[in-house]
């Protein structure tokens, strides 16, 4: 942030460690040892007294203490001197004296050990070497540079991210300089701060509006509200001293856990008052939670022995949980009662501890129990998973819904904190804006506070060191509010434009000027979509589906089997004897059943790998392991199965019949058949990705997920375009069926690419092999592209909410430019006879198809100009990462060109040579020898001949003999394959 800041601070801290260190040694007081010696030189008698008291025990760890106290307290006097010396208050570096007579509050008696003049001057050395003293924030940015290598607590920590001042200045005016011109109706300060505002109707005095941030940290916050405070005072007519001591004293109000932290704030402030011009006394209402609560038995007033006693059990955890500690009405009223007739101070105090610890307890009182009209917080953003085990314990007890992280109890909290009407002010992660975990946190907003304005950022932008997703805002307290709310969504925008990019969007809303980046909504209409998303950019079109019925009504969704112990359970289908596994388990009983898990991103078929042992013993196991066989009425039948998890994002599958699921491989099943096809057409569209975004709980999609997904009426009821559409992904079926044969990876594997085809000439069957995938593929992805604009006409989506889905979820490879209109080989010669029986599909239905895939052609924008495989070198003939490999698509998506038009300049022009499908296809034919001739070379030898792979070839396009490929390539690259396992045989 600032210039040289952040080494300087750590180089000073490392002089005043040193030099205080050698200090004490001086005095006797060693790092190990403790022989103290008085020298009148160094230090007078009473300040030694006290550190041989504070030494006295636990003499290491109190030592140490006092050394970082010691280097804390000094670095900020340092601090503070050259700060007041460049605002020309002080004139000197060296006049500790001064200072004192200014900021009395940081000095402290014991700390008063003069460090050698060499030591000091070094400090001032580098204290020149930063040029922005004059700036009032630095001093927080100093304090978090402080503590880059101190050993604090993880909540200390992340409390410590310095919210940066054109965040500060955006909340403080949505927020302070609102509410200001709302009670003035000054309009020359909305002018001048950019600030839409209504007139209120109520009449407050400046001096009783009360701000409060509740995790105030240094003050950033404050500082600014201090600044906009004083030039609202100086506009009413206040003097000087008067309203400089009411901003301190009556307007600004600050909490914190960390002690330090509200020391800074202090000073910061004092600082600023001390440019202004007061030089009197003030009184802070800013308080840190870090000190201890007298003991019951030490109270000698009964009504307050009385009082304590009651609010002794709410204040438990007060030390972590700082203002997120809620007071009952019943316990308000009593402290209310007893500051009225002035019994606070509460306690006879007999020592200065005492002294000082009553008055924390009465500045932390006083600030629970009040209410404020403007409440700002960068609180700390600590997931569950990092509180400490009584932190947990509280948070569960009284922020239950809001658990999931600390900055969700903090909205809670604030909300209590104001007053009707008044305006919250936040910078969060957006976590709580679409996350599952959040519910409960997004519908208590909605009933109970309007959102006036979102700032959605997203990834970036905002801390410097710390890439956090983040969202600001500002909430009213009112149920009544009937306008509706800014989003400004800047997700998109590159973090370091960020800044700029709400400046002019602030200036433009002011004006009334529309920006693409703004949007108003409604929040109650976040209602309309499960677990009520702030999915504040979604159209008027996309808010209608979610008024269809539910997939619960039409299909079960339902949990697979989580074993508990997969390694026990569960083996690839490889691994077992293929004579052990069940394909009827209710009639053969054999050990292993099909089981689906999931798996990579993969659409329509696949990932069946798994088997699952299931025979009489380890069923019993079984319903007493993991979650105890759930849903065990749908076992063995088929359906849709889905990867509830993956980078891409979900994807589904046909669950053939008598295969089991497992709880990452979820499935749906209906018992209309014609409806589990246009089902998968649609769960795997764009349309649907679009929505899982919204609906999703979280980055999995999980099976409550699911079941809230929008069914349009169109797809469950009989029609010629539902037909189309089922006869389409069926057809999408067999490819993807008769593709993926050649895996000995699936259940249905049928033999090697050049097992299949033994016919012919080797090169030749390489070509035609590589030919008719790519013209599958071709025809699978255009086939694709029907299901999408089918997809979109039955749920009557406009052009514009088309595009919006594409820019969100990419465009589909089929809908891309066309080069030209060279048509492809009928599908019907070169699809499986078996395969179309299995899916019911004739010749006549396959050409009605073809004809429609040729008439969305027309449709599509072309481009002429030549294109050759030269243009897509680089990507057909590097494999992609894609557990199903199609060259096609890849070449599609990455040129940004029609499928049609890649294969048509491919087919004629396949290079062989080098290309890692070859490679491919001959281990595939290698890989089935192998396994059938158990490993035996000569076995393996004469298999292959009988194919036409002989070692003239191997050696061509694998660079070494067959010997040498099995002794060197092939284990791994089989190992590999077979996803780190070996396959049995």
């Amino acid at each position: 942030m600032y210039e040289n800041l952040k080494n300087t601070i750590q180089r000073i801290k490392k002089i005043i460690k040193n030099a205080i260190d050698f200090k004490l040694q001086e005095m006797g007081f060693f790092k190990k040892e403790f022989i103290p010696v008085m020298n009148k030189n160094m230090v007078n008698k009473k300040l030694f007294e006290m550190l041989k008291e504070m030494f006295s025990e636990n003499y290491e760890s109190q030592r140490e203490k006092y050394i970082e106290n010691y280097t804390f307290n000094y670095v900020n006097k340092i601090i503070a001197l050259k700060m007041l010396n460049e605002k020309s208050i002080l004139k000197g570096y060296n006049d500790f004296i001064e200072l004192r007579k200014y900021i009395p509050e940081l000095f402290d008696e014991i700390y008063e050990i003069e460090l050698n003049e060499n030591d000091f001057y070094q400090i001032i050395n580098e204290i020149e070497k930063v040029k922005d003293w004059h700036k009032e924030d630095i001093l927080g940015w100093a304090y978090q540079y402080y503590n880059i290598d101190e050993e604090r607590p993880k909540l200390f920590k992340q409390s410590q991210f310095y919210t940066p001042e054109w965040v500060v200045e955006y909340l403080v005016d949505q927020t302070l300089t609102r509410y200001y011109c709302e009670l003035y109706d000054d309009a020359k300060i909305a002018e001048k701060y950019k600030i839409k505002y209504k007139k209120s109707n109520i009449s407050k005095k400046l001096e009783d509006i009360k701000i409060l941030d509740p995790t105030c940290g240094s003050g950033h916050f404050l500082i600014k509200v201090y600044d906009r405070l004083k030039e609202f005072y100086e506009k009413h007519g206040y003097s000087r001293e008067i309203y400089i001591k009411n901003i301190i004293e009556k307007n600004i109000y600050g909490m914190d856990i960390d002690e330090r932290s509200i020391e800074i704030a202090k000073i910061i402030l004092k600082i600023k008052a001390l440019i202004d011009g007061y030089k009197g006394e003030l009184n802070f209402n800013l308080v840190s939670t870090n000190f201890e609560m007298v003991k019951l038995e030490d109270i000698e007033d009964k009504d307050m022995k009385k009082v304590y006693k009651n609010v002794k059990k709410e204040l438990e955890g007060y030390e972590e949980l700082g203002s997120l500690i809620i007071l009952s009405k019943k316990s308000k009223e009593m402290i209310l009662n007893l500051q009225k007739r002035n019994i606070i101070p509460l306690f006879e105090e007999k020592t200065r501890l005492e002294r000082y610890y009553v008055k924390k307890l009465k500045n932390f009182f006083k600030i629970l129990i009040m209410n404020y009209d403007i409440v700002i917080s960068n609180p700390p953003y600590t997931d569950s998973h990092d509180y400490t085990p009584h932190l947990r314990k509280h948070i569960r007890e009284k922020y239950f819904d809001y658990r999931k992280n600390l900055y969700a109890c903090f909205i809670k909290r604030n909300y209590e904190f104001l007053i009707e009407d008044g305006l919250l002010g936040m910078i969060t992660p957006q976590t709580f804006m679409f996350i599952s975990s959040y519910e409960e946190l997004r519908k208590f907003i909605i009933k109970n506070m309007h959102i006036e304005n979102l700032v959605h950022f997203g990834l970036g932008g905002v801390f410097d060191d710390a890439l956090v997703d983040t969202a600001m805002y500002v909430l009213r307290k009112s149920k009544n509010v009937k306008k509706k709310g800014i989003y400004i969504g800047l997700n998109d925008v590159p973090y370091e434009n960020k800044k700029y990019e709400l400046k002019k969007i602030v200036e433009k809303l002011y004006k009334n000027k529309q920006t693409e980046k703004v949007f108003e909504e409604d929040q109650n209409e976040f209602k309309k979509i499960p677990r009520v998303p702030f999915v504040y950019w979604i159209n008027d079109d996309v808010k209608r589906i979610f008024e269809y019925d539910k997939l619960i009504k039409f299909a079960d969704v339902r949990q697979g089997i989580a074993t508990g112990d997969n390694k026990r359970f569960l083996r690839y289908h490889w691994q077992v004897p293929k004579e052990e596994i069940s394909f009827n388990h209710k009639k053969d009983n054999k050990k292993w059943v099909p089981y689906v898990k999931g798996g990579p991103y993969n659409k329509w078929f696949g990932n069946l790998w798994w088997v699952i042992a299931f025979d009489e013993e380890n069923y019993n196991v079984l319903k007493k392991m993991g979650n105890h066989l759930p849903n065990k009425q749908y076992y063995f039948k088929p359906g849709i199965t889905y990867s509830m998890t993956t980078s891409k994002g979900p994807t589904f599958r046909l669950l053939p019949e008598n295969f089991l699921f497992d709880c990452k491989g979820s499935s749906i099943f209906t018992e209309n058949e014609d409806f589990k096809y246009s089902l998968l057409g649609f769960l795997n569209s764009k349309l649907a990705f679009y929505l899982y975004k919204f609906i999703a709980g979280s980055v999995d999609l999980e099976v409550g997920d699911l079941k809230q997904i929008p069914i349009a009426t169109r797809l469950t009821k009989n029609s010629k375009k539902r037909e189309l559409l089922i006869d389409i992904v069926k057809l999408i079926l067999i490819i993807k069926k008769q593709n993926i044969d050649t895996s000995p990876l699936e259940f249905h594997y049928k033999g090697s690419p050049l097992h299949q085809i033994i016919e012919g000439d080797f090169e030749e069957r390489l070509q035609h092999i590589i030919v008719s995938k790519d013209l599958l593929d071709t025809y699978m992805l255009m086939l694709e592209a029907l299901v999408e604009k089918i997809i979109f006409q039955i749920y009557g989506l406009k052009k514009k909410t088309i595009n919006d889905i594409y820019n969100s979820e990419g465009i589909p490879a089929g809908w891309m430019n066309i080069n030209s209109f060279e048509e492809l080989p009928p599908l019907k010669e070169f699809l499986k006879k078996e395969y179309l029986k299995e899916f019911s599909i004739n010749e006549s239905k396959i050409k009605e198809i073809e004809n429609e895939i040729y008439r969305f052609l027309s449709y599509i924008k072309q481009r002429y100009n030549n294109i050759s495989i030269n243009d897509f070198y680089d990507v057909y003939y590097k494999k992609g990462r894609s557990e199903y490999d199609n060259a096609i698509e890849r070449v599609s998506l990455k040129k940004n060109i029609n499928p049609l038009s890649v294969f048509n300049a491919v087919k004629k022009n396949i290079i062989l040579k080098n290309n890692y499908r070859v490679k491919e296809i001959i281990f595939f034919a290698v890989n089935e020898e192998y396994l059938n001739g158990k490993g035996n070379y000569i076995k393996i030898r004469k298999g292959l001949e009988r194919i036409g792979v002989t070692e003239k070839y191997i050696k061509k396009y694998l660079k070494v003999s067959l010997e040498k490929y099995l002794e060197t390539k092939f284990p791994k690259t089989q190992m590999n394959y077979y996803k780190k396992t070996v396959p049995f045989f």
